[in-house]
């Protein structure tokens, strides 16, 4: 059965469909956990790190810290597109980021966080080097001899 909005019924007067699904009051729940509402696998995860708007690209990015909390090996899945988050977006993507990767502590994100060693941001480059350090030291030496 189809429904139509017409009337009483539409979004712009009360800001919620006939079935009274509201997408603000929504919104406001995630906000204020500051996590999404439900537990989703990794490859949705990443969509939305990649083609997610910017809400969408934060809730992703803190739902992967999250899992990193708890497996830092499933969170490895989601570590590419955590780098390209990492190049593109503003310095609180960045801080999150770094945190993931000092969890994770996987080697393969060496390349990234020496990259913003130098970030202009003081609370960037702190981050950056907690998550530089937390990287095994025998990695670190090969890379570096």
């Amino acid at each position: 059965m189809k429904q139509t909005l017409t009337g009483n019924d539409s979004i712009s007067k009360k800001g919620t469909f006939p079935s009274g699904y509201s997408p603000m009051v929504d919104t406001l729940k995630k906000a204020r956990t500051g996590r999404p509402t439900t537990k989703r696998n990794i490859p949705a995860i990443i969509d939305d790190i990649r083609h997610g708007g910017p809400v969408d690209r934060w809730f992703a990015v803190m739902e992967v810290h999250d899992i990193a909390k708890d497996d830092p090996e499933k969170a490895k899945q989601a570590l590419p597109a955590l780098f390209e988050a990492f190049r593109k977006w503003g310095d609180g993507t960045k801080c999150i980021v770094a945190e993931t990767l000092k969890v994770v502590g996987d080697p393969k994100a060496l390349h990234v966080l020496v990259a913003a060693a130098k970030h202009k941001s003081d609370e960037v480059r702190v981050r950056v080097m907690d998550a530089i350090a937390s990287i095994p030291t025998h990695v670190v030496e090969v890379i570096e001899g």
